[in-house]
């Protein structure tokens, strides 16, 4: 099985996917959420073109969490 990152997984089992902080938000904003990278991710959610519509006259949020980490470390962390 290949996913849209061009990575093809190890066995024909399902695997877990991570989800980003942002996964509930896409999935109520009715983002088509597809498998990317081992994340589940936004693909696009009204579609292309009213996507760019809506960045040209408002703006608009492109999550790269999964691409990124952060350690906390310390007694309170």
């Amino acid at each position: 099985m290949t996913n849209l990152s061009g990575h093809s997984s190890s066995s024909g089992m399902a695997q877990t996917l991570k989800r980003t902080a942002l996964y509930d938000t896409h999935v109520a904003l009715g983002g088509r959420i597809v498998p990317f990278a081992g994340w589940e991710m936004p693909l696009q959610f009204e579609g292309i073109l009213a996507e760019a519509r809506a960045v040209r006259a408002t703006t608009g949020l492109f999550d790269v969490s999964h691409m990124g980490r952060i350690w906390l470390r310390g007694s309170q962390a």
